[in-house]
């Protein structure tokens, strides 16, 4: 189970994200990937890299957009 409004704000974020790059917005997290942030909720660089689906590259491109949104 995973916290569905924290799902939603990152789902915004990743609409908002794949407008301004102009691609869809699966490039950039999948909605699975999405689930598993709003469940395991990380704090950091460390933690959020242990997420499927977030690599180094990810995390660099979009990485603390989405931590600032976790974690408030």
């Amino acid at each position: 189970d995973y916290d569905k409004e924290l799902f939603e704000a990152l789902r915004a974020k990743r609409s908002e994200l794949a407008q301004d790059m102009e691609v869809p917005a699966y490039i950039i997290f999948s909605d699975k990937t999405l689930k598993h942030l709003a469940h395991d909720k990380p704090h950091d660089k460390t933690s959020m890299l242990k997420v499927n689906g977030v690599g180094e590259k990810k995390f660099e491109h979009f990485g603390e957009d989405f931590l600032q949104i976790i974690n408030p």
